[in-house]
């Protein structure tokens, strides 16, 4: 009777270490995922920037419209390692660039630098808010 209460003693720790080390390897890689997500949120953020500091330089439209580029493929790096880390996060950063890109999309096609340049700022400006809001919440 002592060797089955034993056996099960040890069966019941067994699992129980066996569950605490899938939980510590789930967490190591949450942390990874966060932390992937948090850097892929910083990029974007400094792409942005450029994309203000441009817009602020007077830059023209074709290099505006380059580095638009480059801000939509670090957001499709954010969006990718969002979905590591939550559905929530993820429509969020889903929802802020949807937002931004439709800010974009009212800038007429034909505008000069000096007529689109507000515009271009108040979409930076808002995406940067929104960037530095999903970052608060997803804890970077």
């Amino acid at each position: 009777m002592a060797t089955k209460k034993m056996r099960g003693v040890a069966a019941v720790a067994a699992a129980g270490a066996a569950f605490a080390l899938a939980l510590g390897g789930c967490s190591q890689s949450s942390e990874d995922a966060t932390e992937a997500y948090c850097d892929s949120l910083n990029n974007l953020a400094n792409e942005v920037d450029a994309l203000d500091a441009l817009i602020a330089s007077n830059a023209t439209l074709e290099e505006i419209g380059d580095q638009r580029e480059v801000v939509a493929d670090a957001y499709n790096d954010v969006r990718e390692n969002a979905s590591d880390v939550t559905d929530v996060i993820g429509d969020e950063v889903n929802d802020a660039y949807d937002a931004y890109t439709d800010e974009l999309s009212s800038i007429p096609s034909d505008a000069t630098l000096s007529e689109a340049a507000p515009l271009y700022e108040s979409a930076v400006e808002s995406y940067i808010a929104s960037l530095a809001e999903i970052a608060g919440d997803a804890g970077c």
